[in-house]
């Protein structure tokens, strides 16, 4: 059967990560929750977005992906599903899936826009001007010329803003 949508199914996805994530948590027993957490990022993370820069991904898809990545964080740090972990993230200095995954997508089209190949640029250049790729860079506040530390910066500035009015409503 053809479609117009081009979909992606995270079953597999999130069976593979999860089968990392529980080695490598039964394998750091007696290892401070900061190592953990570097090694989940090391070899984890990357098998949680393995190639997503290159699809559109849904909202729903990019909730259930922030879901398991914050499963990491609850499973380390002993979190309870009910209580918030944004604070937590926002203070050891990163930021949750949602943010992370825009940054690499804006790297990614930054990198290929400054390729060699004119083929490739020429690509990239459709698509930076396609809404996909405005709201994008509408949400990060950059441009697609921005500079990576720039991009990078502005995506960690917005995710500690949402961080710090999140906690002004609950006060």
């Amino acid at each position: 059967m053809s479609s117009k949508v081009f979909s992606v199914d995270l079953n597999q996805l999130r069976h593979k990560f999860f089968g990392c994530t529980n080695s490598n948590l039964v394998h750091s027993s007696g290892v401070s929750e900061l190592a953990k957490l570097h090694l989940m990022e090391s070899y984890c993370y990357p098998v949680l977005l393995y190639a997503l820069e290159c699809f559109n991904l849904t909202s729903a898809s990019i909730n259930h992906l922030n879901v398991y990545w914050n499963s990491v964080y609850r499973k380390i740090f002993d979190f309870r599903p009910w209580e918030s972990i944004k604070e937590l993230i926002c203070c050891l200095e990163r930021m949750n899936f949602e943010h992370l995954y825009y940054q690499k997508k804006l790297c990614f089209v930054h990198n290929m826009l400054r390729l060699d190949n004119s083929i490739i640029v020429s690509v990239m250049k459709l698509f930076v001007n396609s809404k996909e790729f405005t709201k994008l860079c509408e949400f990060a506040d950059v441009t697609p010329y921005d500079n990576i530390h720039y991009i990078r910066s502005q995506l960690h500035l917005k995710f500690n803003n949402l961080v710090y009015c999140v906690g002004l409503m609950c006060d």
